[in-house]
């Protein structure tokens, strides 16, 4: 027992002291039972001073585990059991008297005598209820963190200010296929690095190599200027000797804790991203190569059918010349327009390949929309006369004469309409319709309608009538032909251009194609200087080297040619023309393209080089047909394009117009002069004015020649060139051939490299058309 000394009722000094504690005090004698109890105790406990007294001390002051309710072992059998102090675990809580639980800490220490005997012990405490409460809150917010960080579908790295890895979550650990301990604690160029830090260099930052990396640059730019930076990773990140090449999406960002600063790095895996758009690279290339490939059979089809055609057309044409009598006559008519239908099947082929492609290109060019339709009824009359069928047409009065598109692609669409409505109409009438709807700020829209008193088209297949290879009639008896291409290339062509293609019909009623397109008002169209070309001392003596390989081709238009009064010679290859062009002087070259030996535009190629003083024409004479083909052979240096199959007027016209022999012949049948407005006054031989117009090729004309010879002071041999074709090709435009021919000299000087040489021809330029210039306003 606790002797009255150590705690005597009248030590009031002692009992107050222990009062005023905060913490909770009990005593208990060697039996366990309470001797005293401050007040900070009685508020913990929910027993007075009183009530406590003399009772055990397990009473008193029963032990639980909160987190798992089991009891815990009194601390004075543990004071007693070991002779010295004692605490209690973490969990524990104290179950008060009136039930409640409360975590508590507490000490207890055995108390004893001068003679170091045990007399009692001494158990100071503490309610930590509400710090505990704070604890395990903050404790389940750090579990809830920690699951979060680890759940993200991102990688996470945090680097400490000294590039310590300090945390990452299980997705790096996945990505990485690492453990924590190969990371955590270690700089970031040791544990985590790239392969270029292994070549004899520390890690990351440190090696030479790294002032080129661009994750070393985003994080010394984060750390730097306190920022976040985005940026796309591919590189081999090694782990301990381990090679893993990642493709990684990051976010690094600067993060404050208080004062303290750490660097976050979001890391997304985007190998996957990655691999898919190789992929689809790689089916985009082959799709590619597979378009390109049947782009080109398309292309050698048209060419291989286009050059056996064009002896058929040709040889066709000149027996059309020859005495024949009406049956004869009548029997090669209907094998030309058999030509002419296979023609169409081809160009409807191609276009087709075309539109399927995505590669059809709709111009926006100023064109006579009333002439248009006047040249597709003509175009289209001779058809529907032959059947007995009406085509006539009315046309708004309010439409503009002048519209801006695509008249090429507007034309062909009309002529699907009104030969597939010729085609299933044997009596009545065919009508075209061009209505304005409305005009708006300067743009027309009008409705185009083509009705027939045809056969009509049944519900079922109204619904496929525009499908590709679709037909109204697909029986094995059916009396029109064609491919099924036209109206599924008409539709897609009037959706290109704006519109849509519908119709209207009854079976054995008739049909009604139509649709609505808008276009800007164009501006008045300057008038063809059309020429008439009449065998003539000037023309009927040309030499004429035609190259051309095919034998049959050779026969047909070098009889064409012969027909008109030329002089002509053959050559089978590009070898063949250049060995004969170096022999005798010619006036023009017919050019085939694909030829053995020597192609056209390589043959074309060295006979540019070898002229010195005339410009000889060179026409490309080709079954290459395709939009772009005419484009690509003009700037390979020839002169003009005639596509295969050869119709005859064509031939000569282009002929002819690039062979006048002299500039007196020029001026003789084609004069110029400017009016009292200062407006061009064009004339025929005949003095009768043919158009009128502004000086814009005089003055673009003057323009080029300035900048020409900007460009000589500059010695700019490109543009030089350049400039000096555009000078060229204007000269040609206004028939004016001894600038046309001097301004091709500087070009092919500027080609060859000599730039003396085309400062020489270019002097000559200017002085020519200063000339012209007095000349115009003498007359």
């Amino acid at each position: 027992m606790i002797k009255n000394s150590i705690i005597d009722n009248n030590n009031s000094f002692l009992i107050n002291a222990l009062s005023c504690m905060a913490d909770g005090v009990i005593a208990v004698d060697m039996d366990g039972k309470i001797v005293f109890l401050n007040s900070a105790a009685e508020g913990i406990t929910g027993w007075s001073s009183k009530e406590a007294k003399n009772e055990n001390f397990n009473t008193v002051f029963p032990l639980i585990n909160i987190s798992t309710g089991e009891k815990v072992k009194s601390p004075i059998d543990n004071v007693i059991k070991l002779g010295k102090s004692v605490g209690l675990t973490k969990n524990s809580g104290l179950i008060t008297k009136d039930n409640r639980k409360k975590y508590i800490s507490a000490n207890s220490s055995p108390i004893k005598d001068d003679l170091g005997n045990f007399t009692g012990i001494v158990v100071v405490f503490r309610d930590i209820t509400r710090i505990r409460s704070i604890e395990l809150e903050l404790i389940n917010k750090e579990h809830g963190f920690k699951a979060l960080f680890n759940s993200v579908p991102v990688g996470v790295v945090i680097l400490d200010e000294n590039e310590i890895v300090y945390a990452v979550n299980n997705c790096v650990l996945k990505f990485l296929n690492i453990k924590k301990t190969q990371i955590i604690g270690k700089a970031v160029g040791n544990g985590f690095c790239c392969k270029n830090s292994f070549d004899d260099e520390r890690g990351c930052g440190y090696g030479e190599n790294c002032k080129s990396c661009s994750l070393r640059k985003a994080i010394t730019f984060a750390e730097k200027f306190n920022v976040s930076t985005n940026m796309e990773f591919n590189n081999v990140v090694v782990i301990e000797n381990k090679e893993i090449e990642v493709w990684l999406k990051l976010s690094i960002t600067p993060v404050y804790f208080g004062e303290k600063r750490v660097i976050v790095a979001v890391l997304m895996d985007i190998k996957d991203r990655k691999n898919k758009e190789i992929e689809l690279r790689k089916a985009k290339e082959e799709a590619e190569a597979a378009s390109k490939a049947k782009s080109e059979f398309l292309a050698n089809m048209s060419h291989e059918i286009r050059t056996p055609l064009n002896g058929l057309v040709g040889m066709v044409d000149l027996t059309l010349l020859t005495d024949l009598n009406c049956e004869q006559k009548e029997n090669l008519m209907t094998a030309k327009s058999c030509t002419n239908s296979l023609l169409k099947v081809i160009n409807d082929i191609l276009d087709f390949s075309k539109l399927e492609a995505g590669k059809l290109v709709i111009e926006n060019i100023n064109f006579d929309i009333k002439n248009l339709i006047e040249e597709i009824i003509k175009a289209n009359s001779s058809t529907a006369l032959a059947k007995q069928i009406e085509l006539n047409y009315t046309f708004s009065s309010t439409i503009p004469q002048f519209l801006l598109g695509d008249p090429n692609r507007l034309r062909q669409v009309l002529n699907n309409l009104i030969n597939n409505a010729i085609k299933f109409t044997e009596h009545g009438e065919i009508s075209l319709k061009v209505k304005n709807i409305e005009t708006i700020d300067e743009h027309v829209k009008l409705e185009f309608s083509i009705t027939d008193t045809g056969i009509g088209i049944s519900e079922e297949n109204i619904n496929t009538i525009f499908e590709s290879f679709s037909q109204v009639d697909g029986s094995s008896t059916r009396t029109v032909g064609g491919t099924g291409l036209g109206l599924a290339i008409s539709k897609q062509l009037t959706e290109i251009m704006g519109g849509n293609l519908l119709v209207k019909s009854k079976l054995g009623q008739g049909s009604s194609f139509y649709f609505v397109l808008m276009f800007p008002v164009g501006k008045e169209l300057k008038k063809d200087i059309k020429q008439t070309f009449k065998i003539n001392k000037v023309t009927e003596n040309l030499n004429i080297l035609l190259v051309e390989d095919d034998k049959l081709n050779q026969q047909v238009i070098g009889r064409m040619l012969k027909e008109r009064g030329y002089l002509v010679d053959i050559a089978g290859n590009g070898l063949e023309a250049i060995k004969m062009y170096e022999n005798k002087k010619y006036d023009i070259i017919l050019m085939d393209i694909q030829m053995p030996v020597m192609n056209g535009i390589e043959t074309t190629k060295i006979i540019r080089e070898k002229e010195i003083e005339n410009h000889i024409p060179i026409i490309a004479i080709t079954a290459y047909a395709l939009k772009g083909d005419k484009e690509k052979f003009l700037s390979k240096g020839m002169d003009d394009y005639i596509p295969k199959p050869v119709k005859m007027d064509k031939l000569f016209n282009v002929i002819e117009s690039h062979t006048v022999s002299s500039k007196e012949e020029d001026l003789k049948n084609f004069s110029i002069r400017f009016d009292e407005n200062g407006e061009v006054e064009f004339f025929n031989d005949e003095s009768r004015i043919l158009n009128k117009e502004k000086p814009i090729l005089m003055k673009e004309l003057a323009y080029s020649i300035e900048e020409l010879n900007k460009a000589l002071q500059e010695k700019q041999l490109s543009s030089i060139e350049r400039l000096a074709n555009k000078i060229k090709s204007l000269s040609d435009e206004i028939n004016i051939y001894e600038l046309k021919d001097i301004s091709f000299k500087v070009e092919l000087s500027a080609r060859r490299g000599n730039l003396n040489e085309a400062v020489h021809y270019a002097k000559k330029v200017s002085e020519e058309f200063e000339i012209l210039k007095k000349s115009i306003l003498d007359i």
